[in-house]
């Protein structure tokens, strides 16, 4: 099975973030929205509860009812905006781990890739000694090279 090309991959991921990021902003103005409305629930309470008739108050435990009923459901959305988050970030972890892609380059195109000179820092390393010391040194005393 064919592979997606890896910059497809990250377009995608992008994408999503964009996406994820936009719901975030309408979550919390709907979570700014709903404390809003429960504070302005919880002041008339404060000033039907003593003059209040029967029907004042059973209209505003119903308007507690649908508070509490939004809540939930904005709750249960942030749940899953946070689970979408998750995902996306073990994704994106994994493809940083994961090696390149290299399918379709040949063998011309792997020798142009820069090579890896081990833990030398970049440094280049000469090639006719071992340890600092050249090659003779090696030898036994008095032995041939």
């Amino acid at each position: 099975a064919a592979r997606a090309p890896a910059g497809g991959d990250g377009r995608l991921l992008s994408e999503a973030a964009v996406a994820l990021e936009s719901r975030r902003r309408n979550l919390n103005r709907e979570r700014v929205e709903l404390e809003e409305l429960r504070l302005q629930w919880k002041t008339d309470v404060q000033a039907v509860k003593s003059t209040g008739s029967a029907q004042v108050q059973a209209l505003l435990r119903a308007a507690r009812n649908a508070l509490d009923d939004r809540a939930a459901v904005l709750n249960q959305s942030i749940g899953e905006l946070r689970a979408l988050e998750r995902a996306m970030n073990l994704q994106r972890r994994s493809r940083r781990s994961r090696p390149p892609d290299f399918d379709g380059l040949d063998a011309g195109d792997l020798r142009s890739l820069p090579r890896s000179r081990g833990d030398t820092g970049g440094a280049n390393t000469p090639r006719g000694s071992k340890g600092g010391l050249p090659y003779s040194a090696w030898s036994a005393p008095g032995g041939d090279e």
